[in-house]
């Protein structure tokens, strides 16, 4: 397992020279923790987990992952990171499988904690997170935030409601704090792959969940919480699991943490959808070979045939399962791969901007304050609003309007006082293209990410909206995050800033 802590370094600021790899930037620009669970590295570096209880790793022949319990009895693992991260806001991404015995419990917790690395909580219906000197009434100095993924029914007294679960919580407490809970089916403890998500903006808390890889457009839960007052804005970040009377395989197979809100990007699912098919692959050669076995047993035996046909019919129903899910995973595996492809034809089209244009300016002359709410880039001659939100956060249909409606004199009725004396008139301003906004970016820069001197006002270390649609699904639209320079997609209902460029003169 490999550890690998990258936090955001500088850059050459030579926009040229950047378009050599266009893909890197946004694919790994920003503050990002990642743990990733490498399936052909023969060494594991652990310095920068914590492991506790029964947690450990295992090299098996789908790689290395990390395992939170045994399947045994009564026991207890977790894994933190040994220093605090950001905690503000975050986005996570993490696979696991659970494996049961009999029956099967209890389930695993993705916690945020500030109280110490080696935490761990009690085994059983407290899933590794919840311990009697941990829980107290939802006491405030008990800094913690767990979101549960339970698959046994343990009763009121233990905060379930249903054998199959997600829930928010916090304190060191299940199920006591927040009452967010949602049923999911099937169940965790299917031993097949699941994937989840989760991702907090600094005021809501939404999770996702299911066994496809793709990312769901709306999420499973969603909660607005603060979490500041709770984790104090840096936190240790892991994973707690437990089993009880009945117990069951609690596995991590690859986890990626980023210290600010930012879904998972397309390149991270496509690596998750190439893990799942290779999974799948393996595991339907296990079948054929088992297939195959049967097959031979049937032939060579005059007894039992009836429970050795039966076998057989079994595992022809699971081939075929498999055989429609890697066929699956490989058609979304496809569609990612082509979306990579019409995100790499929208930066050539930032590269062809600058073509003719004036490559001798200079990173100090290249902005100018025109006096009247605009600032032009001399490199690329586009005009912007000078004040970055002055519209606010908004919906793309919200953005396209107030962006189209803009104009010299306007008001917040009808475009936003944005301090503009242009002489411009409404039709004039719009949203930039996915290419224009980024031609903004500066990656050797951090909140925000633009040319050292820029003269503009109220620029947000968020998300901006372009008018550059998803190639994949229409109600997605990219934006560029202005903290970093990352670029992904969301849904058109979202609700990110503005910033409206018109055409040069």
């Amino acid at each position: 397992m490999n550890a690998i802590y990258q936090t955001h370094r500088p850059l050459r600021r030579d926009f040229f020279t950047r378009w050599q790899h266009p893909l890197a930037p946004w694919v790994m620009a920003g503050s990002l923790v990642a743990f990733p669970f490498n399936a052909n590295s023969e060494v594991m570096d652990l310095s920068s987990l914590q492991l506790n209880g029964s947690a450990t790793t295992l090299n098996t022949a789908e790689g290395i992952m990390l395992q939170l319990t045994p399947a045994e009895q009564n026991q207890a693992g977790s894994a933190f990171t040994k220093n605090q991260v950001n905690t503000a806001s975050f986005s996570t991404f993490f696979t696991f499988r659970i494996e049961p015995h009999n029956q099967g419990a209890e389930g695993l917790v993705f916690v945020v904690q500030s109280v110490k690395p080696d935490y761990l909580g009690e085994a059983g219906s407290a899933i590794g997170y919840s311990a009697k000197d941990f829980c107290q009434g939802n006491d405030s100095s008990q800094k913690s935030l767990g979101v549960e993924f339970d698959t046994w029914l343990n009763g009121d007294w233990a905060g379930d409601t249903t054998d199959n679960h997600v829930a928010i919580n916090t304190h060191g407490c299940l199920n006591t704090s927040l009452n967010a809970e949602a049923v999911v089916s099937p169940s965790f403890k299917n031993g097949r792959i699941w994937y989840a998500w989760i991702d907090y903006d600094g005021s809501q808390l939404e999770v996702r969940t299911n066994q496809t890889g793709h990312r769901p457009d709306e999420p499973l839960l969603a909660h607005s919480v603060d979490l500041t007052p709770i984790l104090g804005g840096t936190a240790f970040v892991g994973f707690t699991s437990s089993t009880g009377y009945e117990y069951a395989e609690h596995n991590i197979l690859s986890w990626m943490y980023q210290e600010q809100f930012g879904p998972i990007t397309l390149q991270e699912q496509i690596a998750a959808l190439e893990k799942q098919i290779q999974a799948l692959q393996q595991e339907l050669a296990q079948l054929q070979k088992r297939y195959a076995s049967c097959q031979s047993a049937l032939e060579e035996s005059t007894q039992d045939t009836g429970a050795l046909q039966q076998e057989l019919a079994q595992l022809q129903e699971q081939y075929a399962s498999l055989q429609s899910e890697l066929e699956e995973a490989t058609q979304k595996l496809e569609e990612a791969k082509l979306e990579v492809v019409a995100l790499q034809q929208e930066f050539d089209k930032a590269r062809n901007v600058f073509a003719g244009t004036n490559q001798d300016v200079t990173t100090e002359k290249r902005l100018t304050d025109n006096g009247d709410g605009t600032v032009t880039d001399n490199l690329t001659g586009l005009i912007w609003l000078k004040n970055a939100n002055c519209g606010g956060r908004m919906k793309l249909n919200g953005a396209h309007q107030f962006a189209n409606t803009l104009f010299d004199g306007s008001t917040r009725d009808n475009g936003g006082d944005c301090g503009l004396s242009d002489k411009s008139k409404a039709g004039d301003w719009r949203l930039p293209g996915l290419h224009e906004l980024f031609s903004l970016i500066d990656l050797s820069q951090y909140q925000p990410a633009l040319p050292s001197g820029h003269q503009f006002s109220d620029v947000k270390s968020y998300h901006y909206w372009s008018s550059s649609a998803s190639a994949k699904n229409r109600s997605y639209t990219w934006y560029v995050n202005l903290s970093n320079g990352k670029v992904a997609n969301d849904h058109n209902t979202s609700t990110y800033y503005v910033w409206p460029v018109r055409d040069g003169v």
